[in-house]
């Protein structure tokens, strides 16, 4: 009797240590697999530029497929694609102008600015048969197919995202119906004009409202800039929509307000801003980077001026999106130049959000 006990007690403990055994198999499985997809998420992907388009003197297009004829990795609508600049150590996050379930090429639409570090590069270096790295497709500012009554607002090149989701929604439109605001300043701006004009006159679901402020003497659609009492006309319960914005951030601030006034609940807006910073302070503020002093001038935020004194400071989005240029604060005080959206440990900050207030002395995030 005392022996069979023992045996069953003996099984027993083996059965937990078994047990333990396989459930931490399983756990080193999980993280093992979390981990490389982490580690496949931050692997540049080797592009090769195969067409190119130019919409007016600063705007233009690019079609990019893997440079060994690869898939490449799927997307949601909305998201982004982060570019290495050639030649620096600059990355920059543009959204995907195009979207299919399992994507072949990839498309962005870039802005150069006249006084930007990266785009005037990327003007000269994108053309057809040129090569360059990016790190797949990430972002937060996606469509969600459970939205039936969709109003896309598109401000510039902030029209790419736009024309992703709307790429989504033809593919399965079911009972949606889609408003895209696009506005531009020159009606050789508005990318992918003819396609879009084309998709309204023919899909029943898609109302296509284009608006330029600059037009010339053969525009003949509307002129002006985009108000919030555009973006509810012709909507029978503007509070059921939800609205997609993109665009610079005081420009959707005003929008998303005056929607807010009407009745829009805050869940039914979203968006995604570029280059919105904005610091209205001129005053001169002694700003130190580990143990190095130099003077902020009225830059347009923190990661402006760390740029423009050659500092080398990761950063993608310049939108509070992306979370990679972090800075710790030592001392001083800051102000916001634009809203950031990444939550981040206490003592850090995104240096595209902000700006000195007084001295500071910062350090780097390792």
């Amino acid at each position: 009797m005392l022996a069979t006990l023992l045996l069953l007690a003996a099984a027993a403990a083996l059965l937990v240590v078994g047990g333990l055994f396989v459930s931490g198999l399983v756990h080193h499985l999980r993280r093992a697999r979390s981990e490389a997809a982490r580690l496949r998420a931050r692997r540049p992907l080797p592009l090769v530029v195969i067409a190119r388009l130019e919409h007016g003197d600063d705007v233009f297009s690019v079609e990019l497929e893997h440079a060994q004829k690869k898939r490449l990795p799927a997307f949601a609508p909305g998201q982004a694609l982060t570019l290495l600049v050639p030649g620096t150590t600059l990355r920059r996050r543009y959204s995907l102008a195009a979207w299919e379930k399992r994507p072949r090429r990839y498309r962005l639409g870039i802005r150069r600015e006249a006084d930007g570090a990266a785009s005037p590069r990327l003007y000269d270096h994108l053309q057809v048969g040129a090569r360059i790295d990016a790190l797949p497709p990430v972002g937060r500012f996606v469509l969600d197919p459970a939205h039936e009554t969709l109003v896309l607002v598109g401000g510039g090149i902030g029209a790419t995202p736009m024309l992703a989701m709307l790429d989504a929604v033809a593919a399965r439109p079911g009972r949606r119906r889609v408003v895209f605001h696009h506005a531009a300043r020159h009606p050789a701006e508005l990318v992918d004009l003819d396609r879009l004009t084309a998709l309204g006159a023919r899909a029943d679901w898609f109302d296509y409202r284009p608006i330029v402020s600059r037009p010339d003497a053969n525009w003949r659609g509307a002129v002006g800039r985009l108000a919030a009492a555009d973006l509810v006309a012709g909507l029978a319960e503007p509070a059921c929509a939800h609205y997609y914005f993109c665009a610079r951030e005081t420009v959707m601030r005003e929008w998303m307000d005056a929607l807010a006034a009407r009745g829009v609940p805050a869940s039914h807006l979203h968006w995604e801003s570029f280059g919105g910073a904005q610091n209205p302070d001129a005053a001169v503020y002694p700003v130190e980077l580990d143990g190095v002093a130099r003077e902020f001038a009225g830059e347009p935020s923190l990661l402006a001026a760390f740029e423009a004194w050659g500092v080398d400071l990761p950063a993608e989005c310049r939108a509070g999106e992306c979370g990679a240029c972090r800075v710790r604060l030592v001392s001083g005080e800051l102000a916001d130049c634009q809203a950031s959206h990444v939550t981040l440990p206490p003592g850090e900050f995104l240096a595209c959000c902000k700006v000195p207030k007084s001295a500071l002395v910062l350090a780097r995030v390792p």
